[in-house]
């Protein structure tokens, strides 16, 4: 707020923190990073291809010439498994290893995950400067100098400019020239999987196959769905939920436009047992001028990245977090929490996923800017909580979930490459996955329990 600590005297004011004990702190945050039981099993429990990445990587760790590597696997084959098995023999033996990934949902699936974007302070558009806001002096640099490792998950969704900022990035803080400064770099994806890629047109082959291998390598333009995958299932007994909600977060159901996730979180939260609490946004143009003329028209959008207008919560209701507020702490864009105490002027929430599981955090209403593109119009700043309803989500902000049981709205059709094949493999089986498509949307492609599949076979 402007004030400084001295002010109100909570310390001695001859307290000076050193730069020695600043670097130690967020270093010692490193080494603490909880481990189970189950990471401990995960060494041993690798099967033959993981172990032998295991070994590789391993074995190049301790060796003087760091490598790169790019562990490449299509959706639930192991590859956050392998990477539990890495991270955990290096924390045990007392190293420090960064678990980072493209996305905050894939990010707190590692443990000590952090999106990219927060721990390397990435800007949203690296192609403009190629580089990245951190000193050589910063603690974040001592602890790039320090790590045996550094692991990035869903690097496929990643841009190629951020990729080689990354790189140089490391070579300056390194001092090498090597690629990636010379330090043991993990890259993992899947580029069957949703890509930074705009293409234009997609190829019509038609090829029967099974549930998901038809999507897995892009043998089919259009897939046929069973009677028996109904969206209903998903969230069969929302009584059940609201009394412990932790037994719905590993249910969603998804959609491959933003819009239809919003429709289907408010008919989820208008069935959701409990007292309603309305939150109303106040929204303002950059422009004071433009506020009289514009003020209704902003209400009434819902740009992507920023909360509703009209917010809708009840107790025990899921939502997800809109930015990075203090990843450090848990609070990254996409982390899954849960509503328990619903004020007038603060949110308590519950932290969901992940190693601060169980935390409780208070949020306050905060202005938040839409993003300055043309297709979003007039650019305003909307003054909300920053959170939203996550009974629902787009499908590529699912990418990197495991999930139990999933539902899959395809109100239209997909449109990019590997929406579908992402959708399909979120769930362990494919008993868990229920599809609903909305008949007669696109009438060229779709018919009775049939759906586009998007495919750039030039990709794979």
């Amino acid at each position: 707020m402007g004030k400084h600590i001295g002010d109100y005297h909570l310390v001695p004011d001859d307290h000076l923190f050193t730069d020695h004990e600043r670097f130690a702190k967020e270093i010692e945050s490193e080494w603490n990073i909880p481990f189970t039981d189950d990471d401990l099993l995960t060494v041993y429990q690798l099967n033959a291809g993981q172990q032998a990445a295991y070994n590789a990587i391993i074995s190049d760790i301790y060796s003087p010439d760091g490598k790169s590597f790019f562990v490449d696997g299509p959706g639930g084959t192991g590859k956050t498994f392998l990477y539990r098995a890495l991270l955990t023999t290096l924390r045990t033996q007392g190293h420090i290893a960064l678990a980072i990934a493209s996305s905050g949902v894939a990010a707190f699936i590692l443990p000590g995950g952090r999106t990219a974007h927060s721990r390397f302070k990435i800007p949203l558009d690296a192609s403009n400067t190629k580089t990245f806001q951190i000193s050589k002096q910063s603690s974040t640099a001592k602890l790039i100098v320090m790590a045996k490792l550094i692991l990035w998950d869903e690097a496929s969704m990643a841009k190629r400019d951020t990729i080689e900022a990354f790189d140089l990035l490391l070579k300056d803080i390194m001092d090498s020239d090597k690629p990636f400064g010379g330090k043991v770099v993990i890259f993992g994806g899947d580029f069957r999987q949703t890509l930074p890629v705009i293409q234009n047109a997609t190829r019509d082959i038609q090829v029967q196959a099974s549930f998901v291998n038809s999507t897995l390598w892009g043998s089919l333009q259009k897939i046929t769905l069973t009677e028996n995958m109904l969206i209903e299932s998903v969230f069969s007994d929302l009584r059940l939920y609201s009394l412990d909600p932790y037994l719905m977060i590993n249910r969603c159901i998804l959609s491959a436009i933003n819009s239809a996730v919003d429709d289907v979180n408010q008919m989820i939260i208008n069935r959701f047992p409990g007292q309603p609490y309305t939150y109303t946004s106040t929204d303002r143009t950059l422009n004071e001028r433009d506020q009289r003329d514009y003020e209704d028209f902003l209400n009434s959008l819902n740009p992507k990245g920023l909360p509703p207008h009209k917010l809708i919560l009840k107790d025990n209701c899921p939502v997800i977090l809109l930015r990075n507020l203090n990843p450090a702490e848990g609070l990254c864009n996409g982390t899954c929490l849960i509503c328990k105490e619903l004020g007038k002027n603060t949110i308590c929430a519950e932290i969901a996923i992940g190693q601060h599981r169980g935390k409780k955090v208070l949020f306050p209403r905060i202005p938040l800017q839409s993003a300055d593109s043309e297709k979003n119009g007039i650019p305003f700043k909307r003054t909300q909580f920053p959170i939203k309803l996550c009974f629902a989500m787009t499908i590529n902000k699912s990418q990197g979930q495991t999930l139990d049981y999933v539902g899959i709205y395809l109100r239209e059709p997909v449109f990019s490459q590997g929406q579908l094949y992402i959708a399909l493999s979120r769930a362990k089986t494919s008993t868990a996955v229920k599809v609903l498509i909305v008949p007669g949307t696109y009438s060229d492609s779709v018919t009775c329990g049939k759906m586009r599949n998007v495919v750039y076979r030039e990709v794979l």
